[in-house]
């Protein structure tokens, strides 16, 4: 079961209790003198739960009753490495910077970017032993042209994800273990299981629809090496926690 409707009542009264107590936060700020010297980072994890794999076991409104969201169009939601899975809102209110008001940019970022970017905008020294992983994007919150995308602002490096949860049956999403790299507009997405990579051009297939890895073997292979690349460097499975074997 995939939720392609935005309509529980639940969720929607859980972003309007986000948004009053965002406006609250930044009114405590201002009652304390310190709106103007700190900055505010919005953002999330991962996309919303969308998906069940039970619907063929249970009643079809029981289970929809317990996915809360969709991320349509963008395919697929949490734990899934489709742009609705990795896909998130990134807000930064930056005072005092040199910005357009309400601008946006095309700029590349990843969760790990965060920490070095609240480094470099309080104005300290970025510590890349701490961030192997992640850049400052304080660049692309700074010099955002009025009113368009900023795309000037190259990352010079790809972006990864690594998904692996162990323990099959507690997979209820539907989701597959799997590892993603996103170089410029070319994602691949390789499920580890299953021996198979799909290829998406995000740039104009932003909705995942076209898997043309049968159209382009060769950077197929040159992304799934850099894939493996980093896997072989950087991945340790032995991090995950088999949840089905936790108590609660």
């Amino acid at each position: 079961f995939v939720r392609t409707s935005q309509d529980n009542a639940q969720y929607a009264g859980m972003i309007d209790a986000v948004d009053a107590n965002l406006g609250r936060l930044r009114q405590a700020l201002k009652d304390m003198g310190l709106d103007r010297n700190t900055t505010i980072v919005f953002t999330s994890d991962n996309g919303g739960l969308a998906s069940h794999t039970a619907a063929g076991k249970k009643n079809v409104e029981t289970i929809a009753a317990g996915i809360p969201t969709t991320n349509a169009p963008y395919r697929h939601g949490k734990t899934w490495l489709y742009e609705g899975g990795v896909r998130v809102p990134f807000i930064v209110h930056a005072p005092g910077r040199k910005r357009a008001t309400g601008g946006t940019s095309g700029f590349l970022t990843v969760g790990t970017d965060v920490y070095p970017t609240l480094l470099d905008l309080a104005g300290l020294p970025v510590r890349p032993r701490d961030h192997v992983d992640g850049m400052s994007v304080a660049g692309a919150v700074e010099e955002v042209p009025q009113g368009g995308n900023n795309t000037a602002a190259e990352r010079g490096k790809p972006l990864f994800w690594h998904y692996s949860f162990g323990d099959q049956d507690s997979q209820v999403r539907g989701e597959k273990r799997s590892s993603a790299i996103l170089d410029g507009q070319w994602k691949l997405i390789d499920f580890m299981d299953e021996n198979k990579s799909e290829l998406y051009n995000i740039l104009y297939d932003p909705y995942e629809q076209e898997d043309v890895a049968h159209r382009f073997p060769e950077l197929q292979k040159t992304l799934y090496h850099k894939l493996d690349m980093w896997r072989h460097n950087w991945v340790d499975d032995g991090a995950y926690v088999d949840q089905s074997k936790c108590i609660e």
